[in-house]
């Protein structure tokens, strides 16, 4: 371990040992950083997962089975990063805390909007992600009955992103594993997770951070009061290790995915080609299986831009409320698909020297306008469009992966569509800007001097600060509360033209 990873363990230890442990409601609210949301899905049988976990043991052995002080355990602060890794989690790691957040005040009203059965910290539709990510409880002879209840209470612990450990842990533990008779193929069959791959890990987390079969935030749990959620891979995972390291980041660095370099940019370039990728094929997958499911509500109006519907929430600078806030105000704006994601696509795969089919596209192009569309009668296609651009999509990060790349080139081209005059004047969202300013926080600086460095820096402040969310103070009449109002500012054109004008400026 080096002594950079040495002072962050230091500084959190500090924090703990203060009283301020770092709890996922630390990272709750409005942010640019996709950080660590916790995720649910409501599901047609709301029953208590006690009878479940009361049954048998489960495949999962729990974090405890990692714990020891010779395996993951250690408090030592000169043990290897890898001896840490338990000990940094269950200090630093929000996941840690993902179950105690179903106890918190704000969880027990979004189960009372829900109308559970059950309070949120039993209830399988929270618990498949704030613990234990599976819709079948799976059970094995390996584990006594009360690991089980332990392990839920765990919240988001070692096997929900490693496999479950029935299967691996005695040959985890053994000094063959790491030898060529332990092969990523062998390991695999035991359930084993190989996160060195990016895909992978790109898949893992954003089976919960975007969603799932059985761990879809829906619009349901969004009304109730569950936030929405938005990820981007790589912006998340630097501040996932900013927080909570438990793996050797130079590692990763060395390893190819599909590129020849051991440069720190070229992985960070290379790493958010693959999650732009990885999450866009997610989000085809995940409205297939709403589309397929015959108990869902349908049209699922999580598929869309919450302005589609909604007014924003910000004042304008007279006292009166805007035109937005009126009663019965009209709604002007059409029915469109969340844009968030699949924005790069094409850019990403034709910059890599791999082309886009007129087909690929077609059919994305489609699968959009049907969902806006908003036609019950599209719901057989759409679920057959869904499964189609998926798997494309899974086939294209396959050929991106074993295509030569030059990623000098590479990182140019895709920074020069997007700073491409039409694509600038297509950003018309906070969710489309929001994207831009992360790819370009990403990719940007690395070609830059001194001074060009400086002016980027500059405009991406200005970026952000014309995407974060304001607060307003509203007193009431007649009373003495006061609310905070947290929503972007989009009803007004002033922000959005401040944030085309500065990424002009990069140009």
């Amino acid at each position: 371990m080096n002594s950079f990873q040495l002072i962050i363990i230091a500084f959190f230890a500090s924090l703990l040992s203060a009283g301020h442990p770092l709890i996922a409601e630390d990272f709750s609210g409005p942010s640019l950083n996709p950080l660590p949301v916790i995720n649910a899905q409501p599901t047609p049988a709301r029953h208590d997962v006690s009878d479940n976990l009361s049954q048998g043991p489960l495949l999962y052995l729990g974090a405890v089975s990692c714990s020891s002080s010779n395996c993951h355990g250690s408090v030592k602060a000169n043990a290897p990063l890898s001896s840490l890794s338990y000990t940094i989690w269950k200090r630093q790691d929000p996941h840690a805390q993902a179950y105690r957040t179903l106890t918190n005040d704000r969880s027990k009203k979004i189960a009372e909007q829900l109308q559970l059965e059950a309070p949120a910290e039993k209830s399988a539709i929270c618990i498949n992600c704030h613990a234990a990510p599976q819709n079948t409880y799976e059970f094995s002879n390996s584990t006594t009955n009360s690991s089980n209840l332990e392990f839920v209470s765990n919240g988001v612990s070692c096997e929900a992103c490693h496999g479950q450990a029935a299967k691996w842990l005695e040959p985890h533990r053994s000094y063959t594993w790491n030898s060529p008779l332990w092969n990523e193929s062998r390991k695999s069959k035991t359930g084993f997770k190989q996160l060195k791959s990016t895909v992978i890990r790109a898949e893992t987390c954003a089976s919960c951070h975007i969603g799932s079969a059985g761990r879809d935030v829906n619009h349901e749990l969004i009304a109730a009061g569950h936030p929405r959620l938005l990820f981007e891979y790589t912006s998340y995972m630097d501040l996932y290790a900013q927080q909570a390291a438990h793996w050797d980041i130079g590692k990763d660095h060395k390893r190819s995915d599909g590129i020849n370099s051991a440069e720190s940019a070229d992985h960070a370039l290379n790493s958010w080609a693959i999650g732009q990728l990885v999450c866009s094929s997610q989000v085809q997958k995940l409205l297939h299986q709403r589309s397929e499911n015959p108990n869902a509500v349908w049209p699922e109006l999580a598929e869309y831009s919450c302005y589609s519907c909604h007014h924003d929430l910000s004042r304008t600078e007279s006292p009166d409320p805007n035109w937005r806030q009126k009663a019965f105000a009209p709604i002007t704006r059409p029915f469109v698909r969340s844009e968030f994601y699949s924005l790069f696509n094409r850019a990403i795969l034709e910059s890599a020297g791999l082309k886009v089919g007129h087909d690929s596209m077609s059919k994305l192009e489609s699968l959009n306008i049907q969902v806006c569309q908003m036609k019950p009668q599209h719901r057989d296609q759409i679920n057959e469009l869904s499964d189609s651009v998926s798997n494309q999509l899974d086939l294209q990060i396959q050929h991106y992966i074993s295509q030569t790349k030059d990623l000098d080139q590479l990182r140019k081209n895709i920074l020069s569509d997007l700073l491409n005059q039409d694509r600038v004047d297509s950003i018309q969202s906070w969710d489309v800007a929001t994207q831009y300013f992360l790819a370009l926080s990403s990719l940007n600086t690395d070609l830059l001097n001194s001074q060009q460095k400086m002016q980027s820096l500059r405009a991406l402040l200005t970026i952000r600060s014309n995407l974060a969310f304001p607060s307003f103070e509203v007193d009431r009449l007649g009373t003495q509360q006061k609310y905070l109002i947290n929503s972007p500012q989009w009803n007004s054109p002033v922000p959005l033209l401040k944030i085309q004008h500065e990424i002009e400026s990069l140009q």
